[in-house]
């Protein structure tokens, strides 16, 4: 083979695995893909920090103290139970959306029009620790 042509290869190949290594390793695999199905958000348990349940005129927020431990601050300070915690904070982060899509939906038609409870979950951000990330949800229809 000429040397032109196997330098030509030879870059080529290097393209090629230049972008499958920075663009390619980040995609979900495909047992990624079927586990989670479809998420309505994925967030990240593992940096989970702070948990906020609100109902009616009772708050109850939980924060974690250490890497597993939980603490409830509101109403009264407390160790938490970090299972019970940790599986509120499973189920709220891996909701998977049901149902269609629909653009004639109003918040009256699912009881959200004053909500029943809401969750306010925060977290860090995995490129900057120091900066906190929060999703609330509103739960309607008692």
């Amino acid at each position: 083979m000429a040397p032109k042509k196997l330098r030509l290869l030879t870059a080529i190949g290097a393209v090629l695995f230049g972008v499958s290594f920075l663009f390619e390793r980040k995609m979900p695999t495909t047992a990624d893909r079927e586990r989670k199905g479809d998420l309505y958000w994925d967030l990240p348990e593992d940096r989970m920090e702070r948990l906020e349940l609100v109902r009616g005129g009772e708050t109850l927020s939980f924060v974690k103290s250490n890497a597993a431990a939980w603490r409830m601050v509101k109403p009264l300070s407390w160790p938490a139970d970090s299972f019970a915690v940790n599986a509120a904070l499973g189920e709220l982060a891996t909701l998977k959306r049901s149902g269609g899509d629909s653009t004639e939906a109003r918040t009256a038609d699912y009881g959200l029009e004053k909500p029943v409870a809401k969750a306010t979950i925060g977290w860090t951000d995995a490129d900057e620790p120091k900066t906190k990330r929060t999703r609330t949800l509103e739960f309607g229809i008692q």
